[in-house]
């Protein structure tokens, strides 16, 4: 009785004379399940009290409330199942404790939260608020999904969201979420699909922001699809694109300074014009970024993009450098991916970032020491590719540690090494062309094949992504090929005159030597490349 009676009166308040309403009527309906632990009635009341209660809270006291909700509506839906009141306030509890989690915990909850939308759609047929709530968790759960699952969840989420518009065709933040499940669709496909995905993306969050010109998230969300289409680009056309996306998230930050994502957004751009610059002003640009992710971070300390952010630019610019102070910027990389797998560790970007700072290290020791740390960046790797197995980026940089350990075996001890080194980088160039390029290129030096050499070489130039001409020379695994003219010029270098023998004799073919210490490269920029996990809508 005095619990229905209080949360009734607390329905009608605000602020804090709601709040402790809200918690007297917990406390009187606590009472009752302490004699009466199958109390439908109570529980409801309870589940219902400290769900409202819990939309009004943040952090870990907004969670451990809505865990609490979904304890106390779950004994209540085992008296009254069709309760549509309380299956919806338990589908989304739900899938925001959800969001806390991570792995077999996490998508277990998800599945619940899904179940009890389902269960409100079969009670009743016509109500748009459980589809949403349905299509919401099957957006979530494609989101942590790495494999073909995450498509399946996705079209079935659109597919839930064109049902909320057939009973409410003026529902509000449809267009956002369709958006978003079409922007993350784009970030796992490749070739012709993305662009298309990426067009009709752009369109929802275009209608989102004719609906509400101030919403922040549909700005930083068009600025993703530019930046994304940009990169497909290149020239003049992915500058454009570029200019688009950095409107948009200046846009945004106009509307909301404090806006950690459109923050690290800004910093995205900058280090995206820094791969195209020479050393000064690509220095320039990679501070600009580092700045602009620890803006982000002020504001929100473990925010994860921002951390991969700060983390690859500055291991970008330690390549700019050389010495101490090359060394002094790995460090500072290093500690930010090991804070960052603190926060999610089991992120692939930061377990392939992680791996590329050993990988790099390795390539400056030997023996034992070298040896250890590429067992190292072998398995955070392999890691990331058991979450991820289509990481184009983890695929690349496994090969080029494969071909760094099989410096040290000899004849067919090194084979099987180099033979899973080329398999994997020919996944990689199916995932997305040209990553892979330049580390087959040594690869094919490595076995003394020079026409697929020249052949990889090629298409890591028209890709965009030629080292510097003294890389490519310092490089011991080009020394097959480093005095062909063909590789000359590639490199940009003097040709030597040729000298006039009195006889003709034909020369031994040079043998491809060992390999030696590529420099490492980082992950692509968080939340731009194909990689990148979307970030999520705003929700409960």
């Amino acid at each position: 009785g005095w619990g229905q009676v209080l949360l009734a009166q607390a329905k009608g308040q605000d602020g804090s004379e709601a709040e402790s309403l809200y918690t007297q009527a917990i406390e009187k309906f606590r009472a009752t399940l302490k004699a009466q632990p199958d109390n439908g009635e109570a529980a409801h009341g309870c589940g219902m009290a400290l769900y409202t209660l819990a939309r009004r809270k943040q952090g870990n006291d907004a969670l451990r409330m809505y865990g609490q909700a979904a304890e106390k509506l779950q004994i209540a839906l085992q008296a009254f199942p069709d309760r549509i009141e309380a299956l919806l306030a338990m589908g989304q509890a739900l899938l925001v404790y959800a969001r806390s989690k991570t792995g077999e915990e996490g998508g277990r909850m998800l599945a619940l939260s899904a179940e009890k939308f389902e269960n409100a759609v079969r009670v009743d047929p016509n109500l748009a608020e459980a589809y949403m709530g349905w299509a919401d968790v099957l957006l979530e759960r494609g989101q942590s999904k790495s494999d073909h699952k995450a498509d399946d969840f996705f079209y079935e989420a659109i597919d839930k969201f064109k049902k909320v518009l057939e009973i409410q065709p003026n529902a509000a933040l449809i267009p956002f979420r369709w958006g978003m499940c079409l922007l993350s669709l784009a970030e796992r496909k490749t070739g012709e699909a993305v662009s298309q995905l990426l067009n009709d993306a752009a369109e929802k969050f275009q209608a989102t922001l004719n609906q509400d010109p101030k919403n922040y998230d549909a700005l930083n969300k068009l600025g993703d699809v530019y930046f994304n289409l940009g990169q497909s680009k290149k020239g003049l056309e992915a500058e454009a694109l570029l200019s688009k996306a950095s409107e948009k998230y200046k846009e945004a930050l106009k509307i909301n300074p404090k806006n950690a994502e459109a923050l690290t957004n800004c910093g995205s751009i900058f280090f995206q014009m820094a791969q195209a610059k020479k050393s000064g002003e690509a220095e320039s640009l990679l501070r600009q970024t580092i700045q602009q992710g620890k803006q982000a971070l002020e504001i929100q300390p473990d925010f994860l993009d921002a951390m991969m952010l700060c983390g690859n630019s500055l291991f970008q610019l330690a390549r700019l450098k050389s010495g101490s102070e090359s060394e002094d910027l790995i460090q500072k990389a290093e500690k930010i991916y090991q804070k960052a797998l603190k926060v999610q560790p089991n992120d692939y970007r930061a377990l392939t970032n992680w791996g590329a700072i050993v990988l790099k290290k390795a390539k400056g020791l030997a023996g034992e020491q070298a040896e250890k740390l590429l067992t190292q960046a072998a398995n955070s790797f392999q890691e990331a590719l058991e979450i991820k197995e289509e990481s184009a980026e983890a695929l690349n940089l496994m090969a080029d540690t494969l071909i760094e350990q099989a410096k040290s075996k000899r004849g067919i001890n090194a084979h099987p090494l180099l033979a899973e080194a080329k398999g994997k980088l020919q996944k990689a160039e199916e995932l997305q062309p040209g990553v892979g390029a330049f580390n087959m290129a040594r690869l094919m030096a490595q076995l003394a094949n020079e026409s697929s050499c020249r052949e990889w070489l090629g298409k890591c130039r028209d890709h965009g992504m030629l080292p510097d001409p003294k890389e490519l020379i310092n490089d011991i695994l080009f020394q097959s090929v480093r005095d062909s003219k063909w590789f000359k010029t590639m490199v940009s270098l003097p040709e030597e005159p040729e000298k006039t023998e009195p006889q003709s004799a034909p020369q031994d073919q040079e043998k491809a030597q060992s390999p030696a210490g590529e420099k490492a490269v980082p992950a692509a920029p968080p939340k731009k490349d194909q990689e990148k996990p979307a970030k999520k809508p705003k929700k409960d």
